[in-house]
């Protein structure tokens, strides 16, 4: 399913990715807690989503 701002906001991750903003987060490498909880659906979604689109970039 495509929104109008998946560019824009796709664009402004890959910025913030190459400028080092996501090194060094707490917890970096380590899995989501809870994802599988009905509440935390729709990110677990976009979670999924995002790792199919990263994926396909390589």
């Amino acid at each position: 399913m495509s929104h109008p701002l998946n560019s824009v906001i796709d664009e402004a991750m890959r910025k913030a990715e190459a400028e080092g903003a996501f090194d060094n987060l707490p917890g970096a490498g380590q899995p989501l807690r809870n994802l599988h909880d009905p509440k935390d659906a729709l990110l677990d979604r976009a979670m999924t989503e995002s790792r199919l689109n990263r994926l396909s970039w390589a």
